[in-house]
């Protein structure tokens, strides 16, 4: 388990400026270990105490380095896991702030992709729905790539 300095050593970018300029605000930065494709996140019991009475900013960014997973997998991770965070972060008692950091690779047939919600061609809910009940070799022959 990542401890909070070992997170802000590993992503030393994304910390930069509040280092330079609020280093002592540094010490509020807990990463917690948890899964995201379950519904309760799967934090430890210490944790969820420590999140819904303590926190009041949220950066979700989970992700994978994987970019050949399969749709079911794609689906559960980034779209079933960000509902599952957005669920559990309702329980925050002071939350103040929810950022979720996302991929760039959702649109990646685009030339040039924009800071915005693209409009899809089927709802969203219908493609977690076929995940959840399609099998596998279907749901990959109509899968874009």
């Amino acid at each position: 388990q990542m401890t909070g300095m070992n997170f802000l050593n590993f992503y030393p970018k994304l910390f930069a400026r509040i280092k330079s300029e609020r280093p002592d605000s540094l010490q509020k930065v807990h990463p917690i270990h948890g899964d995201i494709t379950t519904e309760n996140i799967c934090v430890n019991p210490e944790d969820a105490e420590t999140l819904i009475n303590s926190v009041n900013i949220i950066l979700h960014c989970a992700a994978t380095i994987k970019f050949d997973l399969t749709l079911k997998d794609a689906v559960r991770s980034n779209v079933t896991g960000t509902k599952n965070v957005i669920h559990f972060a309702r329980r925050v008692k002071n939350l103040k702030s929810f950022v979720h950091v996302s991929t760039a690779f959702s649109n990646c047939y685009s030339k040039n992709i924009e800071e915005r919600v693209y409009p899809t061609k089927i709802d969203p809910l219908n493609v977690v729905n076929m995940t959840e009940w399609m099998p596998q070799d279907v749901l990959q022959s109509v899968a874009p790539m």
